[in-house]
């Protein structure tokens, strides 16, 4: 993701999916982004939501959406970063992906294509339409100078990776962890850890098993998976990668 000084970052914080309006964990975005839609619309011109992580305007995607959500607690986060004059992606997003999220649209900014050059504006009317939305909002907002650039961490690359309907699906081996491009609650995926962690060695219908059993026990949502299999099988290839590199 590019974030600049020509990017508005929108976030909503809630208590619960349904705070606001009449959302569940998988609906989250669905339901949160129509405010952002209808401000893209006061701008100049309709956004438009197809269910996956970026808002379009003209076909062409012009901001990134997605969310957090526990189930555990029911705590959720909607956020959107808007490229107003600063690109949201660029070319290195692509990078060893064979499958194109944008589904063969580029990537533009607000101002190329003739709606806003003007940040603050875009805030502003942003903010309003969610107010208007939703009535009153508790605001909070972040002078640019109280941003600080990062300090990286050490990345912890996937032992197996797999690419599926929302975009790429990881795994490690030991601990087991799942990550990527999905649309998850963040208690599933420890749940799916937890069992893939129980569920040891080198069969796969055993942790197909284990992981749907998890699944089907755990509140919370899971989306982007074209074949819930996936999960199993991009473990097991994590398995048998890190067994590979200790041998």
């Amino acid at each position: 993701m590019r974030v600049g000084p020509g990017s508005v970052h929108l976030v909503l914080t809630l208590p619960r999916p349904d705070a606001l309006t009449d959302a569940r964990p998988s609906t989250l975005v669905n339901r949160h982004v129509r405010p952002l839609l209808r401000a893209l619309g006061r701008l100049g011109k309709p956004g438009f939501y197809g269910g996956r992580d970026f808002v379009a305007v003209e076909r062409s995607p012009v901001a990134w959406v997605g969310f957090a959500h526990d189930g555990d607690t029911g705590a959720s986060v909607f956020e959107a970063f808007v490229a107003v004059t600063e690109p949201f992606a660029g070319p290195e997003l692509l990078e060893g992906r064979t499958a194109d999220p944008f589904r063969g649209q580029t990537p533009h900014t607000l101002a190329e294509l003739g709606l806003s050059s003007d940040v603050e504006r875009v805030r502003d009317v942003v903010l309003a339409t969610y107010e208007d939305a939703y009535g009153r909002l508790t605001r909070g907002a972040f002078a640019a100078d109280t941003l600080r650039e990062p300090t990286p961490g050490p990345a912890r690359p996937w032992d197996a990776t797999l690419e599926e309907a929302v975009g790429v699906l990881g795994a490690c081996a030991s601990p087991a962890e799942f990550g990527g491009d999905l649309f998850a609650s963040t208690n599933v995926v420890r749940a799916l850890e937890a069992a893939a962690t129980t569920c040891p060695g080198d069969e796969l219908a055993p942790l197909e098993r284990a992981l749907a059993d998890a699944r089907a026990r755990t509140e919370g949502t899971l989306e982007g998976l074209r074949d819930p299999g996936a999960l199993a099988q991009v473990m097991l290839a994590a398995r048998r990668n890190a067994a590979t590199s200790r041998a």
